[in-house]
């Protein structure tokens, strides 16, 4: 007689977010253009296992590069992340932020966003977001003052409904 086990504990369910990212970028045949960050469903800053974007949209005027799906992440973390260039393994290159920052945001509530960017700009732009409530999205950009202080500016953004 086989026995059946009930009451198992269930996995709660995750809040998350699904984010696509685009970014312009200027390259070669050959080159591909990925994208790392601290979490690890943007692999944990390791450029061997990185999240590669495709140019299927790519042309001379408009050099776009994008994930091929969205990425899943998590709500209520602190998000970094940073593109790079494969120009021939191993070379890589980074893009170049101010005080070598990534781009940095933290997400509250569900739903999916489409980030743009343009390689090597601090500058994010929301193209298309479908929240259940609101998105709050704080960019940081790390720096530091003349006296050699750091010091973090904060871009906060509450994004509704459909952009």
């Amino acid at each position: 007689m086989q026995k059946t086990i009930t009451n198992l504990p269930t996995e709660p369910k995750r809040k998350c977010v699904a984010v696509k990212f685009f970014v312009e970028c200027v390259t070669t045949p050959g080159q591909t253009v990925c994208l790392t960050g601290n979490l690890k469903e943007l692999k944990r800053w390791d450029t061997n296992s990185a999240i590669r974007l495709v140019a299927t949209n790519y042309t001379a005027a408009h050099p776009l590069w994008e994930t091929e799906f969205f990425v899943t992440l998590p709500l209520n973390t602190q998000l970094e992340y940073k593109f790079f260039v494969i120009r021939q393994k191993p070379e890589i290159c980074w893009e170049k932020l101010p005080n070598n920052a990534g781009h940095s945001l933290y997400l509250q509530e569900g739903g999916s966003l489409e980030l743009h960017h343009k390689f090597g700009s601090p500058k994010v732009v929301i193209k298309k977001c479908v929240a259940k409530k609101s998105v709050q999205i704080a960019f940081h950009v790390l720096g530091r003052t003349r006296q050699g202080q750091l010091r973090r500016s904060c871009c906060t953004r509450h994004v509704s409904a459909t952009i």
